[in-house]
């Protein structure tokens, strides 16, 4: 138990990600259930209806345990080394199980009454947005019902997570925990690989592209949008390691003798290919947050909605910063590396702006494509108003600025530090 405090503290950074992971989401669990349960919605599993308020809260928990799960990557993979060397040691795998475990319930019960009481805080202010914004009366207290599902999720949670954690370390060699930061993910292969590089590479634009010629064309059935989607998230699966990778390294061939730039395209080029499925889940979410804000039968489930748009951008966007965050931890050697060959601070900060702006923006121009056409196809149907439309961006975007200056801060700090 002393050694796992002390791990806490030696990577403190990290534990406070992975403690803001918690609190974060069991804030949102927690609100969340006690929004749907309340007598006005009147969320319930069992002899459910299929209706807006169910799916969104099936949603924003779904999301949250995703988010667990990204947050739990992010803190186990970067104790590899240290768990190699416990190993090395002598150390059992029972050991390294409840040595994890320790820690992770230590960061939870540091981070569930966190949780909670913004949970309690937000839900007047909840509460008073709802009933100024609807002219509907709605009560929202804490519901036995809503803290019984939100210790269940967190359990649930904690028990996968330290299976997953025991067994990444019981399949893993001493060798690939050392170097695990080296470790790329093994990419779905679309099944078209028996035509060409270049027909492949047409057919995954092709299915990126044509979902939103669709929807212009297809505006008699918003609920259409879900699916058009998820055909053009398959073909941004295949474009980003066949088409975005691979323009990426051409422009850096052609443009070799440029170093920053070069430093900068080829950082990026690495991490679009890591950030992928976090892309797409960001993307696909929100839209499935739309198409059941196109289906909402009254204000209350419309402002549910709305929130749970709001909740939802703010975990992605922040999976998102803890991925990045995790694959840059071993850019400290790089920078060492640059600084050997002739790079001074100040290129090096140049270029840990430029690559976090240009991932990012890469990030947006992906995510804004889609819900951009979304949003003009449903504005000039008149099924979203303008102005709630100008509300969702602004969610988007927030959370966006949100993480791209803590992903900076965080980079700059930790790879620049002697």
């Amino acid at each position: 138990m002393k050694e796992a405090i002390r791990s806490i503290k030696d990577s403190f950074a990290r534990s406070v990600f992975y403690w803001l992971t918690f609190a974060l989401t069991s804030m949102f669990m927690f609100l969340f259930f006690n929004l749907s349960y309340s007598d006005t919605v009147g969320v319930t599993f069992i002899n459910a209806k299929n209706n807006a308020s169910l799916l969104i809260t099936v949603e924003v928990i779904t999301v949250c345990m995703i988010v667990i799960f990204f947050g739990n990557d992010f803190f186990v993979l970067k104790k590899s080394k240290e768990m190699a060397v416990r190993l090395v040691c002598g150390a059992t795998f029972l050991q390294l199980t409840f040595y994890l475990l320790f820690q992770t319930l230590v960061l939870l019960f540091l981070a569930i009454p966190v949780g909670i009481m913004l949970a309690l805080v937000l839900l007047p202010l909840v509460q008073t947005i709802i009933v100024s914004v609807t002219s509907q009366t709605i009560l929202l207290h804490v519901l036995p019902s809503a803290v019984y599902s939100t210790a269940l999720i967190m359990i649930v949670e904690i028990v996968f997570c330290t299976i997953l954690n025991v067994g990444y370390v019981y399949r893993s060699s001493i060798y690939s925990l050392m170097n695990s930061k080296n470790k790329q993910p093994v990419p779905f292969k679309l099944p078209i690989q028996f035509i060409s590089f270049r027909t492949k590479q047409k057919i995954e634009v092709i299915l990126y592209l044509l979902p939103v010629f669709i929807m212009y064309i297809n505006y008699n059935n918003p609920e259409g949008i879900l699916i058009l989607s998820i055909v053009g998230m398959i073909g941004l699966y295949g474009c980003i390691n066949d088409v975005i990778v691979p323009f990426l390294t051409h422009y850096i061939r052609k443009h070799i003798n440029h170093n920053l730039l070069l430093a900068i395209l080829g950082m990026i080029r690495d991490l679009i290919k890591v950030l992928r499925n976090n892309i797409i889940l960001l993307i696909v979410s929100d839209v499935l947050s739309i198409s059941i804000m196109t289906n909402c039968h009254n204000s209350i489930e419309t402002m549910i909605c709305i929130i749970s748009f709001i909740v939802i951008n703010l975990l992605l966007m922040m999976s998102i910063a803890f991925k990045f965050s995790s694959e840059i931890t071993g850019r400290k050697h790089n920078y060492r590396i640059l600084s050997h060959v002739g790079f001074t601070n100040k290129q090096c900060s140049f270029i840990m702006k430029w690559e976090v702006i240009g991932l990012y923006g890469i990030i947006l121009c992906l995510c804004l494509f889609y819900l951009v056409n979304i949003f003009i196809v449903l504005y000039m149907h008149k099924v979203l108003s303008g102005l709630l439309i100008l509300g969702l961006l602004s969610c988007f975007i927030l959370p966006y600025i949100l993480c791209l200056t803590g992903t900076y801060i965080y980079y700059k700090r930790e790879s620049l530090r002697e």
